[in-house]
């Protein structure tokens, strides 16, 4: 009997401490790109005490004080008076956007803020939608603790080359200016062979129209980047702009690794043109 309860134990081991290493492993971190520590002034206002991830977000330890976010960020607010100062966010209806304490806030299911909320803190990824209705923090007990929200869309940067297309009916592309970099292409031919440097910001301005889409495309014809969808349009550091049927954007490494040529997505077989990428 004493052999056969040592054996139980033996083979019990592996699969208590298995399980939960298995468990462990599987969690992923939630690291986000700015936390902000907030601390009650007693029952009056709201402190910060510190930021840690971005400079000039709000002024530390004053009362109440505007907090600039940034669309596109995840945020985390650690709330150091907890529940007996329950942090919330609101519009300015006085609605829950999201919230600690009773209620949970409009946005708290929302799958791309990804809320995560528990009585220590809020972390929240700033989605175009929450920047639109974000008005102020407070303090779900006391009203006079209560601070503005200040909001900054992303700062883009100008392009460094811009290149402008235009179509040749529907048979081919013609490039007819280029401006901040010399010897990329050869103008008004058609379908030209074009250069690109990665790392650069470019401007592609289309005068071809609605009617002849442009795009970049990889070896196996996948549409990497255009006006309305492409594998790259939403990438990092990408920092895809639209404006009509232009568009704007920065050759980063993975984006210029695969980039091959640029066509017209109505007429594929003709508009098309290689892209060189250096």
């Amino acid at each position: 009997m004493k052999h056969l309860t040592y054996l139980f134990l033996l083979f019990s081991l592996p699969l208590f401490f298995g399980c939960s290493q298995d468990v462990e492993e599987g969690i992923e971190e939630d690291v986000p790109d700015v936390t902000v520590t907030l601390q009650n002034f007693g029952v009056s206002a709201w402190r910060i005490t510190a930021i840690e991830g971005a400079t000039g977000l709000a002024d530390v330890n004053t009362d109440n004080p505007d907090i600039t976010l940034e669309v596109g960020k995840r945020y985390k607010f650690i709330n150091l008076g907890r529940l007996s100062h329950p942090l919330d966010f609101r519009d300015t209806d006085e609605g829950f956007l999201l919230a600690q304490g009773a209620s949970s806030g409009s946005f708290a299911n929302d799958t791309e803020v990804n809320a995560r909320i528990n009585e220590e803190s809020i972390t929240f990824t700033l989605t175009q939608e929450l920047y639109d209705a974000l008005a102020t923090y407070n303090c779900a007990i006391h009203a006079v603790m209560r601070g503005n929200f200040v909001k900054t869309e992303p700062q883009v940067p100008e392009p460094d080359v811009v290149i402008t297309f235009v179509n040749s009916g529907s048979s081919a592309w013609r490039i007819t200016s280029v401006t901040g970099a010399t010897d990329i292409v050869s103008l008004n031919m058609d379908n030209a062979t074009l250069t690109l440097t990665k790392g650069l910001r470019y401007k592609f301005i289309n005068q071809g129209g609605a009617g002849h889409p442009l795009q970049l495309i990889n070896a196996s014809n996948t549409v990497l980047l255009s006006k309305n969808s492409g594998s790259f349009n939403a990438a990092n550091g990408v920092d895809l702009v639209v404006e009509g049927n232009d568009f704007t954007f920065t050759l980063t490494d993975g984006l210029g690794n695969e980039t091959n040529k640029y066509r017209c997505g109505v007429h594929t077989g003709s508009m098309v043109g290689n892209i060189t990428v250096n």
